[in-house]
């Protein structure tokens, strides 16, 4: 069926059961960042192929949401006479409530699908609703119900994370976690993002394309530790060494009878801005619920003394990979026309190269031109332009290797560059530069820290509109909390302004300059929390820049550095070709070596 007699038939189903809106989003049940088929209802019901998206169905009307990369894609895929489109990314573009107040009367019903809905949101949608008489149905997922061909929730297997990459065992790993349940004056914990659970068990999966995860829940309560999962995942081998270690195997629905089977008085943690409406109301009345930030989230932030050196590792050979990419992409340039997406897929052969590289870590934003100037622009198949023999070129790419996960964005020149250009160049690297040479006492969060890099650019009259970096996960998601440097709140990061950094937390750092229309700059290193001092003053914290790829030399305006600045890039540069050339052949490095000599 089309999205307009997927329409239709809704409309007739929310006629029989009383229902006067329909909400459709792109969630799981795990607020995941990367969700699988099974659970994109928005995609099937309406036609809409991206990533990022919601509808609102009404019996008279229905609008649909995403924000300015797609603009151009709900224009060709929705039908208009069906959809009233709305770009998120235009000022005054009303929110889906906003536009649901003004097109049901006072008490509406309004269905939501309590599977894949949060806690946190469930409350902040009913708060509103609640003021214009309209109430929330979430037991039943409609859409659902006409959903025939709906896929299968993958069944990729699992392996393990073997302890010279994992750092720590599964055993050490649950001690900490029932230390830190202790703690918090209870005695069970509810994981369900799936990164969480696939850092407490040292596995992980392919249950999505770029983030290593498999689809499962963790209940530890002071008998048990319950993993449910798709036990047809698990190798027989697998299976053992999780019982050895204490983890009793269940099936993945069976979370909700383990929790309705909790001791009456037990007080289980959970996170209300990870944990679905549904697990919510699965809990018995006379079990206390506790809900703070998730146990895993902050212990999985720091990274163990194993996982920072293989992380070193992973840049490394990620930044190889790329040097030898540049090299190639100014061959194509010679040799004929190519594409932004010809060098989607020409990046990966060079990755292929390493025996530990896994897969990307996210849809590569490979940009020319002014293209470059959206922060989120992917090229496609269907859509990308032409490289061009002049101007810029910015790549923002991400990798999984055995040894850890990688973001790393660089801008090249494709041919002659004008002064303006080689100016938001510089004035991106001096606020790459802020951040990683920045110290900071102790209980500092990202959003201080966000002012220290766009100062930089405030003292040009200049802004960037993004946070300057965020969490980042270890062969998990490449988007990681608690931590995310930001002034904004961030939904995927609540907890950012309440979790001061702290040694072992990694971060990427990448400030940009854009010019809509022109061209966009932005420069990315991955950066690690370590330890500074202690004095009289307090405990202080410096980063630990652990990506070694050289910036290009001839679009920095050295007039526009202090001493200090030039002094770092020097450094910088030594250190890249010293720590890369071991990755090299010879002709490599003696490429390496003209990019990295001294700007003076």
């Amino acid at each position: 069926m089309s999205g307009k007699e997927h329409v239709s038939a809704l409309r007739d189903l929310m006629r029989q059961e009383h229902v006067d809106a329909v909400y459709i989003g792109t969630a799981d049940p795990h607020q995941s960042e990367g969700v699988a088929t099974h659970w994109r209802a928005m995609q099937w019901f309406s036609g809409f192929t991206g990533t990022t998206g919601y509808c609102v169905i009404t019996l008279e009307k229905a609008a649909f949401w995403s924000d300015g990369r797609y603009a151009a894609q709900m224009e060709r895929e929705l039908d208009s006479s069906v959809f009233e489109l709305c770009n998120t990314s235009v000022q005054g573009t009303p929110g889906w409530m906003e536009w649901l107040v003004k097109n049901v009367g006072a008490g509406s019903v309004l269905s939501m699908d309590g599977e894949v809905l949060s806690i946190a949101d469930f409350r902040k949608c009913r708060d509103y609703l609640k003021q214009y008489d309209v109430s929330i149905r979430h037991e039943v997922n409609y859409p659902g119900m006409l959903w025939n061909d709906r896929p299968d929730i993958p069944d990729a297997p699992v392996w393990e994370l073997e302890l010279p990459y994992a750092g720590e065992s599964r055993k050490d790993k649950i001690s900490r976690v029932r230390s830190a349940i202790s703690d918090r004056n209870a005695d069970c914990y509810l994981g369900c993002c799936l990164d969480d659970v696939a850092w407490l068990t040292n596995l992980r999966g392919g249950d999505h394309p770029i983030y290593p995860i498999f689809h499962g829940y963790l209940l530890i309560t002071p008998k048990e530790v319950c993993l449910c999962m798709d036990e047809e995942k698990l190798s027989a081998a697998i299976r053992t060494h999780l019982e050895e270690d204490g983890i009793s195997i269940f099936p993945r629905n069976e979370v909700f009878p383990l929790i309705s089977r909790l001791t009456s008085g037990s007080r289980i943690l959970m996170d209300p801005y990870k944990t679905s409406l549904k697990l919510f109301a699965s809990v018995p009345k006379d079990v206390h619920i506790i809900e703070q930030m998730d146990i895993i989230t902050y212990l999985k932030s720091r990274k163990n003394p194993t996982e920072q050196e293989n992380i070193r590792t992973s840049n490394l050979k990620e930044s190889a990979a790329i040097v030898r990419f540049i090299r190639h992409i100014y061959d194509r340039l010679e040799t004929g026309t190519v594409t932004e997406y010809d060098l989607v897929r020409d990046l990966e052969i060079f990755r292929r190269m390493d025996p530990d590289y896994l897969m990307p870590a996210n849809l590569a934003i490979i940009a020319y031109g002014p293209n470059a100037a959206l922060p989120h622009y992917r090229p496609t198949e269907e859509i990308h332009s032409e490289v061009k023999k002049e101007g810029m070129l910015l790549f923002d790419i991400c990798a999984h290797y055995k040894t850890g996960t990688t973001d790393i964005t660089r801008v090249i020149p494709t041919g002659p560059c004008t002064e303006e250009m080689r100016t938001d160049y510089t004035l991106a690297l001096k606020s790459n530069i802020a951040l990683a040479t920045q110290r900071f006492v102790y209980g500092m969060t990202g959003d201080v820290l966000d002012g220290v890099s766009k100062a930089v650019q405030w003292n040009h009259s200049r802004h960037f509109g993004h946070g300057t970096g965020h969490g980042m996960g270890y062969l998990l998601y490449v988007h990681e909390g608690p931590g995310k440097i930001i002034t904004e709140f961030a939904p995927p990061f609540p907890y950012a302004r309440q979790v001061p950094l702290d040694t072992g937390m990694l971060f990427s750092d990448e400030p940009g300059v854009y010019k809509p229309g022109r061209h966009g700059v932005r420069l990315e290193n991955n950066l690690l929390v370590q330890e500074e001092c202690v004095n009289e003053f307090g405990r202080f914290l410096k980063f630990e820049t652990v990506t070694f790829c050289p910036f290009e030399r001839s679009l920095i305006l050295t007039g526009l550095l202090t001493k200090e600045e030039t002094a770092w890039v020097d450094h910088y540069h030594e250190e890249t070709y010293h720590k890369l050339s071991p990755y090299l052949n010879e002709e490599e490095k003696i490429w390496l070596g003209e990019k990295t000599q001294p700007l003076v």
